[in-house]
């Protein structure tokens, strides 16, 4: 079978489920994939390609800990891409329930188009 997406594409798909449940949840939304940073493009597209690799949602979220330190980000109370902090900077097991669901439904996207990836 022809592979159609390219794994960036399917970044920028889990990108926008993650601006819905932002918005269900009424939190601050991200910006649109057009329109967010390069910083953000490639934490989700190592994402999809960590997803891709075998990690597990709560891998996922560790992986994104130790991007985002990488980068200077540490806990704050709000996300602050200035400041760089964010209030998900916490062990999976720290999370509230709402926000574990992002790393699952994250997950979930990548595995359902993961037949029809192109790296």
């Amino acid at each position: 079978m022809k592979k159609f997406l390219h794994y960036e594409q399917v970044a920028g798909i889990c990108h926008e489920a993650n601006r819905y449940i932002q918005y269900l949840l009424k939190e601050d939304q991200n910006e649109s994939w057009e329109n967010v940073s390069n910083h953000i493009h490639e934490s989700a597209e190592d994402g999809v390609l960590s997803a891709l690799e075998g990690m597990t949602p709560e891998q996922l979220h560790h992986n994104w800990l130790v991007f985002k330190t990488h980068a200077g980000w540490v806990w704050g109370e709000v996300k602050d891409e200035e400041k760089k902090t964010h209030p998900c900077m916490l062990p999976y097991e720290e999370l509230p329930e709402n926000q574990r669901l992002k790393d699952r439904v994250f997950f979930a996207i990548v595995n359902a188009c993961k037949e029809n990836i192109n790296l």
